[in-house]
C-alpha cells in the first residue's frame, strides 16, 4: 500500500472541511457529541481535556457544556510559546466567561485567572486532527503540539480522536514517537483502534 505524504493529506482535508456549510458542521458535530457522551468511559471520567474548536473543526462547545452541567472537571488547552511551543491545560467552569481568543485566534482559557491542570490528572482526552486512520494514528497541523501533550498523559487515560468521516483514512504514515488514539469517533462510527482490540 502506498502511504500519502502528510502535507498532501493536510491540504486535502482542510479543503474538504472548508467545503462544509454551517448546517453540516452542526449536524455532524451533534452526532459526534452524542457518541462521546454514550461511552462508558465518559460516564466514569472525572477530569477531561477537550480542545476548543476553531473554524470548521468538529464543534466541541456542546460537549463541553454537557460535561460542565454534569459536574465534570474540564481542562482546555492554551498554546504557550516561551520557552518552547507547547500546550498547557487550564480548568474552565463557564465557556462564556473563562475563554478568550488566543494563539492565532484560537479560543483559549484565560490563564490569568484560571487554575492550571496537570496532564497526569486527565482521565479522558478529546483530541483534534486533520486526519485519523483505523489504527488510531493522527495527522495534525504539523507543529507537534498535541504529540507533546499526549506524551504527558497517563497510559490509562482514554485518548479519543474526533473528526468528520471524510477525514478518515485506511492508513497514515506513522513514526516511532507517535502516540495512537484509543478510539476514533466520527458522525458515522465509533472505532476502537487496532492497538486496543483484544
Amino acid at each position: 500500500m502506498i502511504v500519502e505524504d502528510k502535507n498532501v493529506i493536510r491540504k486535502r482535508m482542510i479543503e474538504g472541511r472548508n467545503g462544509m456549510n454551517l448546517r453540516q458542521i452542526a449536524e455532524k458535530s451533534a452526532a459526534i457529541t452524542e457518541k462521546l457522551c454514550s461511552l462508558r468511559q465518559y460516564s466514569d471520567a472525572q477530569t477531561l481535556t477537550v480542545y476548543m474548536s476553531y473554524r470548521n473543526e468538529v464543534s466541541t462547545e456542546a460537549f463541553i457544556e454537557r460535561c460542565l452541567c454534569q459536574g465534570k472537571r474540564v481542562a482546555i488547552p492554551k498554546v504557550v510559546t516561551v520557552p518552547a511551543l507547547t500546550l498547557e491545560l487550564y480548568e474552565i467552569r463557564d465557556l462564556r466567561n473563562d475563554v478568550l481568543p488566543g494563539f492565532k485566534g484560537i479560543p483559549e482559557p484565560n490563564s490569568a485567572v484560571l487554575k492550571k491542570v496537570d496532564p497526569q490528572d486527565i482521565d479522558f482526552a478529546v483530541i483534534p486532527g486533520l486526519s485519523f486512520d483505523y489504527g488510531g494514528h493522527r495527522i495534525g497541523y504539523g507543529a507537534g503540539l498535541y504529540d507533546r501533550l499526549l506524551a504527558k498523559l497517563r497510559p490509562e487515560c482514554l485518548k479519543v480522536g474526533i473528526a468528520y468521516d471524510m477525514q478518515m483514512m485506511e492508513q497514515l504514515m506513522a513514526e516511532k514517537h507517535d502516540i495512537t488514539m484509543d478510539m476514533v469517533i466520527t458522525e458515522k462510527s465509533c472505532r476502537q483502534t487496532y492497538r486496543n482490540r483484544k
